[in-house]
Order: structure tokens, then C-alpha cells, then sequence
């Protein structure tokens, strides 16, 4: 028993580690895979919150959407929650509300969602949170789900000012999956160890 026990523990633990993993952008040593539309977006060693960030500066008339890589884009799910810094390193005049929008582009159509309420201060990290959800998106859920299975790109929009003149810092972007309840995780437990169990005595 006492060694049935032990397995259980140990599945349950294996499983809750393989669903609470999250991914995470520090930007300490380079870009990790991002990219922007609309601006050019550098590394930036020290100054971020801690270490290094990114940093958009605005080039073009329109609106600047960082792009998240490949890997970001595979953890978005059902309830996951989206977190990051953000603050202005320079720019003035004609806030924009749209700063922090999230998008969606999968199946044919495009989901948005506002992450950050304003627009981020002058040199003051601020943070920013989304939960990727059809209630966060305005969405049925027949149409967030269907998104999400063909999800083809995620975009926030980091514009922050009317005119073509602001420097916007971006740090700590990071993703975390949905929260494994415990009881689904003793019974994944209980399951992979009857299924252990099976293949000793077949």
C-alpha cells in the first residue's frame, strides 16, 4: 500500500509540474523571438524590471503591435492569463487607449482584448493582465475555441501617442497556463498508477 501511495504522489506530481510550467520573456540577453510592426524594437541590457527589456521606438505613422513568437502562441489557452511591465522611456501628447489591446487572429477571425487601462507612465514600470478567456474577448465560446485551435498570431498593440515620437519599454511578458485543480491532479495520479499497475500484471 504504502508503496502505491508513493506512486500516486509521484504521478500527481509529475502531472501538476507538466501543466504548471509557464513561458517567460526577461529580455536580459536578447529579443527572444519577438518582433514589431510599425516601429523597430532593440534589446536593451540593463534598465528593465530587473535586467534587460525591449525597447519599441515608433518609426511610422499608424499604430506599433509587438509580435509574440511561436512559443508564446502555443501556451495561450482557455483561462490562461497573460502578464507584463510596461512604461514610456519618451513620447508626449495624445494618449492613446488602445495601448495594451491583445489580438487574436485564428480561423478567419480576429478577437481583441484591452490588457492595460491606460497607457504606461513616464519611467515608472507598470503592469499589465489579461485572462485569455471568450468572456475577455467578447466572444461566444464556440468562437474563442475556434480561434484558439487555428490560432495563426498574437499581437498588443504598444502605441501609445497620436504623433510618431515615443520610446515604450516592454518587460517580463509571460504566459501562464490554467491552474490544475487539485483533485484533477490526485486523479491523473490515481489513473497513471491503475495503468502502471495493469502493464506489471499483463
Amino acid at each position: 500500500m504504502k508503496n502505491v501511495m508513493s506512486a500516486v504522489l509521484a504521478a500527481t506530481a509529475l502531472f501538476s509540474s507538466a501543466h504548471a510550467a509557464s513561458i517567460v520573456a526577461t529580455f536580459d540577453t536578447d529579443t527572444e523571438g519577438f518582433g514589431v510592426d510599425g516601429g523597430t524594437l532593440v534589446q536593451s541590457p540593463a534598465g528593465g524590471n530587473p535586467g534587460g527589456f525591449l525597447e519599441v521606438t515608433d518609426t511610422v505613422g499608424g499604430f506599433m503591435e509587438l509580435l509574440f513568437p511561436q512559443g508564446f502562441l502555443d501556451e495561450v489557452a482557455d483561462n490562461a492569463r497573460l502578464n507584463f511591465d510596461a512604461l514610456t522611456i519618451a513620447g508626449n501628447g495624445g494618449n492613446l487607449v488602445e495601448f495594451g489591446v491583445v489580438s487574436l487572429t485564428g480561423n478567419g477571425q480576429t478577437l481583441n482584448a484591452d490588457a492595460f487601462l491606460l497607457t504606461p507612465p513616464p519611467n515608472v514600470w507598470t503592469g499589465g493582465v489579461l485572462t485569455f478567456s471568450a468572456a475577455t474577448f467578447n466572444a461566444t465560446q464556440a468562437v474563442f475555441e475556434a480561434v484558439l485551435d487555428d490560432l495563426t498570431s498574437l499581437t498588443m498593440t504598444v502605441e501609445r501617442n497620436t504623433g510618431i515620437n515615443e520610446i515604450i519599454g516592454i518587460d517580463n511578458i509571460e504566459i501562464n497556463p490554467i491552474p490544475v485543480p487539485p483533485a484533477a491532479a490526485l486523479m491523473a495520479g490515481v489513473l497513471a498508477v491503475g495503468a502502471w499497475r495493469r502493464r506489471k500484471t499483463s
